[in-house]
């Protein structure tokens, strides 16, 4: 090996390598934990694991390179590993790949300009049953199509430049109306250096005037189109690209319309038409579970049952819950 380049933080590993430094046979282990340290395994944290292991920089660096798992470069944020299993291969890896190599402009084992994306393939996630499949930071995305992979990338995309995002509702009569293709069409028109997203969404709650298009700024909502026709799918595009939006003012939902849904204030449908209903992901980033949470980690059995009862909440059959039924729930 050639001469050692310092620059990692040495003391991130020093719990690992007190963990098992007594160990001979936990060399694997130990770069392991390194390469989650790290996110690689930088080459003076191969010489440091050798210097404590006892072990030659060789012989570390021979473990390191025999197996795929271990990475000697810097990745980015995001660690895209495109699954080629027969099953995945069969139905349709190849179309994956493709789709997402043009999106990124990167080829597999390259990482994006900015850092933010890595493209790697292995042979198998083990997930045959919902193939074809790849998998991003240890998250597992199945049943794979070119157009949901790239929806999936542009989304992570999106939450790190706080971009804008165009959402189409996707409620029965929407989809009655084309909302489906308006949808499919406003991607169609994207490019892989745009910062905005293109996503579905369920009812907004105005059937008469679908489709619907709305376009927000973080969770600000900025306009809302309607009746939108496949030909207007470029300029809507366009608009937000520039963000000047004069041009598409004719799709923008009337006073009164827009004053009957803002008399509405939803509770438990509050997300609805905000968030995509079949992504857990957003659905969390929306302080989904978030009261599970606080009952599972916060709170003792007696002080569930108190917010219950304090709650007026109604049972089967709309009466009222008492005091024998929270302490038996």
């Amino acid at each position: 090996m050639s001469e050692m380049k310092k620059g990692s933080d040495l003391s991130l590993l020093e719990d690992v390598l007190r963990q098992h430094e007594k160990d001979s046979t936990s060399l694997i282990t130990i770069l392991q934990e390194a390469q989650a340290i790290y996110g690689y395994l930088p080459e003076d944290v191969i010489y440091h694991v050798a210097a404590r292991t006892g072990n030659s920089p060789a012989r570390v660096m021979g473990v390191a390179t025999f197996y795929s798992y271990f990475r000697l470069q810097p990745v980015g944020k995001y660690l895209i590993m495109l699954c080629q299993g027969t099953a995945c291969h069969v139905n349709g890896s190849e179309r994956i790949r493709t789709a997402i190599c043009n999106e990124l402009g990167i080829q597999s084992g390259e990482t994006t300009a900015d850092g933010l994306f890595t493209i790697n393939e292995v042979a198998c996630l083990g997930c045959c049953s919902m193939s074809p499949v790849m998998m991003i930071n240890g998250v597992t995305y199945g049943s794979l199509t070119p157009e949901k992979a790239i929806g999936i990338l542009r989304g992570l995309r999106e939450r790190e430049n706080g971009g804008m995002r165009i959402l189409v509702g996707q409620g029965s009569c929407g989809v009655a109306a084309g909302a489906g293709r308006v949808a499919k069409i406003l991607s169609g028109f994207m490019t892989a250096t745009d910062s905005f997203t293109v996503g579905k969404t369920g009812c907004i709650g105005m059937c008469y005037l679908e489709p619907i298009v709305d376009i927000y700024e973080g969770k600000q909502l900025l306009h809302r189109l309607v009746r939108v026709q496949e030909s207007d799918c470029e300029e809507i595009v366009k608009a937000v690209r520039s963000k000047d939006f004069s041009g598409i003012s004719r799709l923008m939902i009337s006073d009164e319309d827009a004053g009957f849904l803002a008399k509405q204030t939803r509770i438990a449908l509050r997300n609805c038409g905000v968030i995509d209903p079949e992504n857990i992901d957003e659905y969390i980033a929306f302080d989904g579970y978030k009261a599970l949470g606080k009952v599972l980690t916060e709170m003792t059995p007696q002080e569930v049952i108190d917010v219950m009862l304090k709650s007026g909440l109604r049972g089967r059959g709309g009466h009222l819950l008492h005091r024998q039924e929270g302490e038996t729930c």
